[in-house]
């Protein structure tokens, strides 16, 4: 099931998160493209998407770095890899780039991380459910 989980304008310096999205069933893999339209200014943006197993913490399982130039980029998260060697889970740190395979809760989130002032920046996050 594809779903736009975030689409906004990014403007102000700091932190924000999305409503939690909880309407995809049991979610064995992810696809998740996430488009970062830089407008001027800023330093640096940052989204993490986000799952949780217990009801109440939220967890990164994927986090897409921009700075000054336009991007799309793909990650893909799948629920049933292996997860051998215990991950430290982590909320807004995971490192740039990255995902995390072995796990994904009852709901879904994206939180952005904005240093600096932007001007006519944007983001757009999608997701592929796979039950």
């Amino acid at each position: 099931m594809a779903s736009t989980l975030l689409s906004t304008q990014v403007t102000s310096d700091g932190t924000a998160v999305s409503d939690a999205a909880t309407d995809f069933g049991k979610i064995t893999a992810l696809n998740i493209q996430c488009k970062f339209t830089a407008g001027s200014g800023g330093t640096s943006f940052k989204v993490y998407l986000q799952t949780r197993v217990d009801g109440s913490n939220w967890y990164d399982i994927a986090c897409f770095a921009y700075t000054n130039a336009d991007a799309v980029q793909y990650q893909s998260v799948n629920a049933q890899a292996a997860v051998l060697t215990p991950v430290a889970l982590t909320d807004g740190a995971l490192a740039d780039n990255t995902a995390v395979s072995g796990f994904i809760g009852d709901a879904l989130r994206v939180k952005h991380v904005t240093t600096g002032t932007y001007t006519g920046a944007a983001v757009v996050v999608a997701v592929d459910a796979k039950n």
